[in-house]
């Protein structure tokens, strides 16, 4: 059994078998970590645990409603923007020029009292990601921003966490990480990572605080890479980001 509910993109997972990959060690770690508090004689307060309320978390990479799960009192979040994609390569030849890779989003997250407030919703936009980078063409495309707004919520101010930039098709100047808006009581904006030089790694995906969102494996919100100059081609893509809410 999950010592932690959890719902992706808003389907409830019953059964870990159920999990995707880049999930499983993450909850494999949660489940050890209660199991061995409990065999310490850990109380459920101690263990994490809110009376008879049972910690959910929710991660959304597709746009959807986000309903506040009843009998919660904080909620712990994370948003993400979009990474930039990748640039390409200009030349041929021995005189191949490679791509720079694409901006990190932004990442915004905090807590929140949601004391009372359970059943009421958020309304969760995930845009797309900025697209590869042509061969001697387009630059990497921006990533769009990922905003989480109120929809019913009460007292809470709407989130957007941009994209990052896009790489440079032939090299050029770094791409930008994205900016963020998020003005709740507390909060921590992290402007993304830039975009490394041509041909190497996109901006680097912003750390999470919640255990079990998903990361390392999935890298929300990363910049493409941009192709090297040892051949021609195109960059690649930039990551999702997503909205995670763990809720105890």
């Amino acid at each position: 059994m999950i010592a932690v509910r959890l719902q992706l993109d808003g389907r409830r997972i019953a059964r870990r078998a159920q999990l995707p990959a880049w999930l499983r060690g993450p909850v494999r770690r949660e489940q050890r970590r209660i199991r061995r508090l409990r065999a310490g004689g850990a109380t459920s307060a101690q263990v994490g645990y809110n009376g008879a309320f049972k910690p959910l978390i929710s991660i959304r990479s597709v746009s959807g409603t986000e309903t506040c799960a009843l009998g919660a009192t904080t909620l712990t979040y994370e948003v993400w923007g979009n990474g930039g994609g990748g640039g390409g390569t200009t030349g041929s030849g021995c005189a191949i020029s490679a791509g720079g890779g694409g901006g990190g989003g932004g990442q915004g997250r905090g807590n929140f009292t949601v004391t009372t407030k359970g059943g009421l919703t958020w309304t969760v936009t995930i845009g797309a990601v900025g697209t590869a980078g042509i061969a001697s063409g387009a630059n990497g495309g921006a990533g769009a921003a990922n905003t989480v707004n109120a929809g019913t919520m009460t007292g809470w101010s709407n989130i957007t966490c941009n994209g990052g930039g896009g790489g440079i098709t032939g090299g050029g100047a770094a791409a930008a990480g994205g900016t963020v808006t998020n003005a709740n009581a507390g909060a921590t904006n992290t402007t993304g990572n830039v975009g490394g030089g041509a041909g190497t790694a996109g901006g680097a995906s912003i750390a999470g605080i919640v255990t079990g969102d998903g990361q390392p494996g999935n890298l929300w919100g990363a910049g493409g890479t941009g192709h090297g100059s040892g051949t021609t081609g195109n960059g690649q893509a930039g990551n999702v980001g997503a909205a995670v809410f763990s809720y105890v």
